[in-house]
């Protein structure tokens, strides 16, 4: 004979699992809307810096809720610092990598006088070198081909 047991739900534990979406693709915003958001901050300091951060939270299609478990911060912890415009240094990679983008620093660089631009990845700079290669050699070859028109 088996025996069934009942649990109230006060009795039941409950289990949090944190959402396991990723944030969109996103290349880097346009310099006109970096600017845009520079100005807010430019007008008022807290504000503008909160305008920058809810931006960068829209722009990864996730929810506030996800951002601060990303972060591993209260949701109204992670409210009331964005409203401050005030996320610790050492945050703001941990806020860049969950967001997917990098607006953030954009705007800071921005306002610093910088551009923000991805760095070239060693392919990347092997193929320009291979391009400029490919394109003094089509030059010596022009060259070479008008000393030989000249000849005959």
């Amino acid at each position: 004979m088996s025996t069934v047991m009942k649990l109230s739900d006060s009795q039941l534990n409950q289990v949090e699992l944190a959402l396991a979406r990723r944030p969109k693709n996103q290349e880097l915003l346009p310099l006109s809307e970096v600017s845009q958001l520079a100005a807010l901050v430019d007008r008022d300091e807290v504000k503008g810096w909160e305008a920058v951060f809810k931006r960068a939270i829209t722009d990864s299609g996730l929810f506030e809720s996800e951002i601060a478990d990303a972060l591993e911060m209260d949701k109204g912890q992670l409210s009331k610092t964005l409203t401050a415009g005030n996320l610790q240094a050492r945050r703001i990679e941990q806020f860049n990598e969950a967001v997917g983008n990098k607006i953030v620093l954009q705007v800071w660089n921005y306002r610093s006088g910088f551009e923000l631009k991805p760095m070239l990845s060693t392919l990347e700079r092997e193929l320009e070198r291979e391009r400029e290669e490919k394109e003094e050699m089509a030059a010596k070859l022009a060259y070479f081909e008008e000393i030989i028109q000249k000849i005959k």
